[in-house]
């Protein structure tokens, strides 16, 4: 795992980064969920933050393998795979900004914040 863990350091340090906090936040979520009985639309609201948490970090390590073989030069796949780090990293907290706050993230106009 240490090896796992320096090689995608090595690729893209954003992505490694921002994708093992969210499958840190996973583990989290899955603790939560055991201890924590409250639902959205019936199904208990840590479900959907553990969801996209475990595959947003699976993807962002996924993507920070495969980006040093991308055919474009070194500065533009830095600059993609920190743009995709941050906008995945701010997506993912307004995910489980909603489940802290107990409302549906998705489809959920009910007020100007959602």
């Amino acid at each position: 795992m240490r090896r796992l863990a320096s090689e995608l350091l090595a690729r893209h340090r954003g992505l490694a980064v921002v994708g093992a906090i969210n499958l840190l936040a996973a583990a989290v979520f899955l603790l939560l969920s055991l201890f924590d009985s409250a639902t959205v639309l019936g199904v208990n609201r840590w479900v959907k933050p553990f969801k996209f948490a475990i595959s947003v970090g699976i993807y962002l390590w996924t993507i920070a393998w495969f980006l040093p073989y991308l055919a474009v030069g070194k500065r533009i796949s830095g600059t993609l795979g920190w743009a995709i780090a941050v906008l995945l990293f701010f997506e993912n907290g307004l995910v489980f900004t909603q489940a802290i706050r107990g409302v549906r993230s998705h489809f959920n106009f009910e007020t100007g914040l959602d």
